[in-house]
Order: structure tokens, then C-alpha cells, then sequence
């Protein structure tokens, strides 16, 4: 809750003299009127820079209500939850988890409690990132969610999704990690997530995680239970896939219908150590250290067949843009993932090629790469 001090301005003038004002009532009836409009002005100022009202957040009853009518149930290989991605032309797009329709080709989807369970075909899938898009004939009144920006450490977010498979359910946390590689030892693979505190239980893969304006931030996925051989349990630590990369893959999924893995620019971070990040559409490796995003690995042999030019990485070149993103030692690692899923080895798609801002020995490279831009 944000407190506001209330500050009064009081003018004060002299006592009157033979009926006429003097000079010193003058000054300050003139002072009192400017200070008041100053105060106007200042308030008005402060109106316009916060916002206004519209900005405020939302109660977690309110959230609660307001996305529930995007949130669904969805029944694959296994059961899960879903989010109402697009609903256009007499179509419903949702989005789930890969692992939730892993091996089948429709899915059944419920968007009310208790009601009908309508049968949608699986248009494609990212195994990686865990994300598929289902897509259904029909609108049953569904409300698509809103993308929200991404979350700041400490905000306030709420995990929605069909809990235990008892229905539409929702908890509440906060991100405790924007910019976090989670080791998934089940599938050996390293994955960017945000870390959360709400639950994600069983049943509840696939659902939203909205912020406190009901805006949808990322698609919950993952938990920890146990550790040390599972002798330790664990609380709280649940991850959610950005939305930001959750939308990337949806859009060219709808776009390419490829029923089975979507089409994209692969990177992922190594599955041993958990900070090499393997650029596959980039032809290098890198790792976070002090100054940056350093090439750790350089695949020649790859550079040279997909004819890239304007140079070739070298280990110890400091990575400082990819596409439109500015490189820092503080970038979060989904934001790269994200920018890199803009683009495809495909050159049938947009007319702009990727390219890799370099920083070596003081002089700046610009790799110019064999890959084009999504037409989104």
C-alpha cells in the first residue's frame, strides 16, 4: 500500500491599515495565489506521470474473476490446464504444455466447470520449452488472455490452473527469479523459467501465471518436490515459462501448423553445468560472466556451410546485441531465448536477417547470419 504525505500551503497577510491594503497584505495575498497554483500544477503533474487510477491493482478475488474465463481445463496424455491464446475466425486457440498432449493428436478442452468437453486438434508442439497449441472449432464465449510485461523480483502473481484435476483452482506468490536455467533431470535439458512461490500442483501444467492486472506473464510448468535422491523435501520452488517465449512459439505454430515440432531457431543452455548457453542457430557457445555474455565454443564447420558474413565468432568475443536485444552482464537469459525464437533458417520468411553485435579486443563485429525474422 503506498502512503502519500498531504501537504497544505497557508498564506498569511498583514492586518489592514485605514482600510486600504498595504503594500506587505499585497505581496502576500499575490505569494498565497502562486503558491496555490503551484500546488495545482504540481498535483496535476504528479496525476499525469502516476497514471491515474487505471493503473492500481487489482484485489486477488478480482484477478481471480477476471481470468478465470480464459482458463481451461485440458485433457491429452494426460490432464492439465490450458490458457484461451486467440479466438479468431470462428477458431479457439489454447495453449497448454507439451507434456500434457505428449503422443496424442486432438485433446478434449473444458472452458467451464462442469460443463462440455469440446475436441480440439494439436497444431504443434516446442518440446523444449514445453509448449503446444491446441486449436478448436468454435469460440464457446472463450476470453483470450492478455499479455502482460515482465514481472519485476518480488511481484505479486497468481498461479491458475486445474488443480489435483478437481477444477479451476488459483494460488498466490511472487517471483522470486526473473532470469533463472532450471536443470530438468527427467528430460536432461536446461530451461529458462521464472521461479514462483505460488503452488503448481499436479494437474495444473499449462495454466497461466497473471500478475496483479489480471495480465498473463507466464504458462506454469515445472516443480520441485524433493532433493538429495528425495530424502529433502522441497516447498515453494515452482517455475513458470516465460509468455514472452510462450507467445513466440504459439504465433509460428499457428502460423505453420506443423502437427508435430515447430519451426525455429534452436538454442539451449547446457544440461551439466547449467550456464553455457548453446546458440545452435548461432554457431557458438557462451557463458554470463563479470563483463558480459562471453563465446565459450565456436562451430566452424556450421558457420561456414550456412555462408555467414561480416566475420566469424572467436572464443573470448563479448556478445553485446543479438537481433534488437542489448546484451549487459545483467540481461535475463529468457529475454535471449525470446529474441532468438523471432528467427528461423528459413529464408522464405521475412525480409530482415539476424544479426550478432561482437566486442573483441575493443573493436566492434557484426556477424550477419543466413536466418530471417518471422513474419509476425
Amino acid at each position: 500500500m503506498e502512503i502519500y504525505e498531504h501537504n497544505a500551503v497557508h498564506g498569511q497577510s498583514a492586518p489592514p491599515q485605514k482600510n486600504k491594503p498595504s503594500v506587505y497584505a499585497i505581496i502576500a495575498i499575490v505569494l498565497a495565489a502562486v503558491a496555490c497554483a503551484l500546488s495545482a500544477a504540481a498535483l496535476a503533474v504528479a496525476v499525469v506521470l502516476g497514471g491515474g487510477e487505471s493503473e492500481k491493482a487489482l484485489g486477488f478475488e478480482e484477478i481471480f474473476g477476471s481470468v478465470r474465463p480464459s482458463s481451461v481445463e485440458v485433457w491429452g496424455g494426460q490432464e492439465g490446464s490450458g490458457v484461451v491464446y486467440k479466438v479468431s475466425g470462428g477458431k479457439t486457440y489454447v495453449i497448454t504444455n507439451n507434456h500434457v498432449i505428449a503422443g496424442v493428436e486432438t485433446a478434449l478442452v473444458r472452458f467451464t466447470e462442469n460443463g462440455k468437453k469440446y475436441e480440439g486438434a494439436v497444431l504443434g508442439y516446442d518440446s523444449y520449452h514445453d509448449i503446444a497449441v491446441i486449436e478448436l472449432s468454435g469460440e464457446y464465449g472463450a476470453k483470450p488472455v492478455t499479455a502482460g510485461s515482465k514481472p519485476n523480483i518480488g511481484a505479486s502473481v497468481l498461479a491458475v490452473g486445474n488443480n489435483l484435476g478437481n477444477g479451476i483452482a488459483a494460488f498466490n506468490g511472487i517471483v522470486s527469479r526473473t532470469s533463472c536455467l532450471l536443470k530438468v533431470t527427467t528430460e536432461s535439458k536446461t530451461v529458462p523459467v521464472y521461479a514462483v512461490t505460488c503452488a503448481v500442483n499436479g494437474g495444473m501444467s499449462g495454466g497461466g501465471l497473471f500478475n496483479d492486472k489480471g495480465e498473463i506473464v507466464g504458462i506454469n510448468t515445472y516443480r520441485a518436490a524433493t532433493t538429495n535422491g528425495g530424502e529433502e523435501q522441497l516447498y515453494d520452488m515452482n517455475y513458470s515459462v516465460p509468455f514472452d517465449i510462450a507467445d513466440k512459439l504459439a504465433r509460428a505454430i499457428i502460423a505453420d501448423r506443423p502437427a508435430g515440432q515447430v519451426n525455429k531457431m534452436e538454442i539451449r543452455a547446457d544440461a551439466v553445468t547449467a550456464d553455457e548457453i548453446e546458440f545452435i542457430g548461432l554457431y557458438f557457445d557462451a557463458k554470463f560472466g563479470e563483463d558480459g555474455l562471453e563465446i565459450s565454443y565456436v562451430y566452424g564447420a556450421a558457420a561456414d556451410a550456412f555462408e555467414l558474413t561480416g566475420g566469424k565468432p572467436q572464443i573470448g568475443d563479448r556478445v553485446v546485441k543479438i537481433g534488437s536485444l542489448e546484451v549487459r552482464p545483467d540481461t535475463c537469459v529468457a529475454d535471449i531465448y525470446s529474441e532468438c525464437l523471432d528467427y528461423a533458417h528459413n529464408p522464405s520468411l521475412g525480409s530482415e536477417s539476424l544479426k550478432a553485435v561482437l566486442e573483441r579486443e575493443g573493436e566492434t563485429v557484426t556477424l550477419t547470419y543466413n536466418t530471417k525474422r518471422f513474419r509476425f
